[in-house]
């Protein structure tokens, strides 16, 4: 019988498109290998899932939300309903092994995996997990960490390697030559979790770098800054994409990135890109604090959002910086370890 792998998560475009990435090296490797998507309807992923012929299947899952909330009184029965729903999809789909990029939609998938004896292997992306991934780790077979910092969250016999999940494109644009730019070329990015705090920090500062080229990338949720941006002849500015290949040769082409601080600065590391990390300051146990805090350590800059006003003098002392031309080395281990692991 051949293998059928279930994909798990649902939310931002940072944890979507590393699931993607894993699906594509198997299928490459191993083409006779299925995969079938779980996740929320009319969401990132079950577009994603649908650009890329993979079967999407929806369901319901609660979200604590760390607030006062009438919401998290229905959580219970959210999550009750997306186990109902789970038990009938991984009956009729009869996977060999779940997949999981955690998130609370993953939990309903995990708690009916482990009732149904069906291993669950997790990829946590941050330094710190979240409640759920920490929730989900307690029903795995097997734990895979981006940051070293996330393994004593876990148990240590289920930490099965460490890695990042990059696509192929990644791989093969490393190793293209770039022609030189004699322009600083600064890529601003905050993926699905557009800021607006951040691109009116970018406006304020854009009138005094007028030497410097800007690469804008602008989420559904905040069109309406294509207008302001627009008034600068220096600024470049591109919807988000669902297409990995094209928003990888904008990153390719640049030198610095002013973002946010989640998964996707392995993807900034991976082109040699310099990085200002301003940490979303909502997220769970200010996980993107502490991935900021372990690239500060590396030589990067942080800057928390209270300070966000510093923007533009931490700007000035890469105004102009150029990326080195030596090629990054990326470790792909982590690709065959975790193939090897939901095959066996």
């Amino acid at each position: 019988m051949n293998s059928k792998i279930m994909l798990v998560w649902g939310g931002t475009g940072g944890h979507v498109f590393p699931l993607l990435n894993i699906a594509q090296y198997i299928k490459k490797n191993s083409p006779e290998i299925s995969f079938h998507w779980v996740g929320e309807a009319q969401s990132i992923e079950s577009k994603v899932s649908s650009e890329n012929d993979i079967p999407f299947s929806s369901i319901t899952c609660g979200k604590l939300r760390r607030y006062f909330s009438l919401q998290n009184l229905l959580m219970p029965f959210q999550v009750l309903m997306g186990i109902v729903q789970s038990i009938v999809i991984l009956q009729r789909e009869k996977p060999t092994a779940i997949f999981s990029k955690g998130g609370y939609v993953s939990l309903p998938v995990a708690v009916t995996s482990w009732i149904l004896g069906i291993p669950v292997y997790l990829h946590e992306s941050d330094s710190i997990p979240g409640l759920t991934n920490k929730v989900v780790g307690r029903f795995a077979s097997g734990i895979f960490c981006a940051f070293s910092e996330a393994d004593s969250f876990f148990e240590t016999s289920k930490i099965l390697g460490h890695g990042s999940l990059l696509s192929n494109e990644i791989l093969s644009l490393t190793n293209e030559v770039i022609p030189p730019n004699p322009r600083t070329q600064i890529l601003v990015s905050c993926w699905s979790q557009g800021s607006a705090s951040v691109f009116d920090a970018v406006i304020e500062l854009l009138p005094r770098f007028s030497d410097v080229d800007f690469h804008i990338i602008l989420w559904v949720k905040n069109l309406d800054y294509r207008t302001k941006f627009k008034k600068f002849p220096n600024v470049h500015i591109f919807d988000f994409f669902y297409n990995q290949t094209d928003y990888l040769k904008i990153v390719q082409q640049c030198d610095l990135v002013i973002a946010r601080s989640g998964s996707s600065i392995f993807e900034f590391e991976a082109f040699g890109l310099h990085m200002i990390l301003i940490p979303h300051p909502f997220t769970g146990n200010n996980h993107q604090y502490w991935n900021a805090k372990a690239f500060e350590k590396k030589g990067h800059e942080l800057l928390e959002q209270k300070n966000i006003s510093d923007l533009a003098r931490i700007v000035e002392k890469y105004r102009t910086y150029k990326k080195s031309s030596e090629k990054t080395v990326v470790d792909t281990t982590i690709f065959d370890t975790i193939t090897q692991t939901l095959l066996k």
